[in-house]
């Protein structure tokens, strides 16, 4: 909610502790790796997403996501 409020850090914050209490909670790993994306830090995005899979194999929209960061990286490198 805090990052669709425009506050991603804060919302790193509170999935940081969410995993910290429940670390097999796949959902807070995918958003995590939401947040750090909408900072701009891809790769830690995608550390996340990884993290999300592992957990939940079958979790469709973590994929997405990977794959969506993957190419915007890929895209990003292309540019340099």
């Amino acid at each position: 909610m805090k990052s669709q409020l425009g506050h991603p850090e804060d919302a790193i914050s509170d999935y940081n502790e969410a995993i910290r209490i429940y670390p097999e909670y796949a959902k807070a790993h995918n958003n995590r790796g939401n947040a750090k994306k909408e900072l701009g830090d891809l790769e830690a995005a995608i550390s996340d997403y990884d993290a999300a899979i592992r957990l939940a194999p079958n979790y469709t929209i973590a994929r997405t996501n990977r794959e969506n960061a993957q190419k915007e990286l890929r895209e990003r490198q292309n540019e340099i």
